[in-house]
């Protein structure tokens, strides 16, 4: 039986290029989880920024919808004391509300102005309305008519 001899040579170059192999599985798998992780904290990083922002973004909407709320309450509320003191020279009645609301720079798409006479709509800043009883209507508007009341007597009607 012939015995196949190594040489010392081939079994350290065996050896040597065993370790080398595992040594760079080793290398590998580290640096494919320290890549993960930096990855994990890129994305968390990104996400804490996006947060910010996004909450920046909606503390300034905020900020913004309260001014643009004041302005429109301060103008709405001159608008009103305007037409209170209409009121005095005139009938509420007979004005004209539409040229009124457009004289205060108000517009009358979205403010909506009712002269309201034992619960009749006498005069309004919407013609269709005009003549309405607000009895004969099946909502019950003596809550909403109350809260006026409060309002109107707010601004010294």
């Amino acid at each position: 039986m012939l015995k196949k001899t190594r040489s010392v040579f081939t079994i350290l170059f065996l050896r040597i290029l065993i370790l080398v192999i595992l040594f760079n599985v080793v290398i590998a798998g580290l640096m494919i989880y320290e890549a993960a992780n930096i990855q994990k904290r890129n994305i968390e990083i990104v996400h804490k920024r996006n947060l910010n922002e996004i909450t920046g973004l909606i503390d300034s909407w905020n900020s913004i919808l309260k001014s643009m709320d004041q302005i429109f309450s301060i103008t709405l509320e001159h608008a009103m004391l305007k037409v209170i003191d209409i009121d005095t020279i005139q009938d509420l009645g007979t004005v004209n509300l539409i040229r009124q609301m457009e004289r205060f720079q108000l517009d009358t798409s979205y403010v909506v102005i009712h002269v309201i006479n034992d619960s009749v709509i006498v005069n309004t800043t919407r013609p269709a309305y005009s003549g309405m009883n607000l009895d004969s209507i099946e909502i019950e508007y003596k809550y909403i008519l109350s809260k006026i009341g409060r309002l109107a007597n707010d601004f010294g009607v």
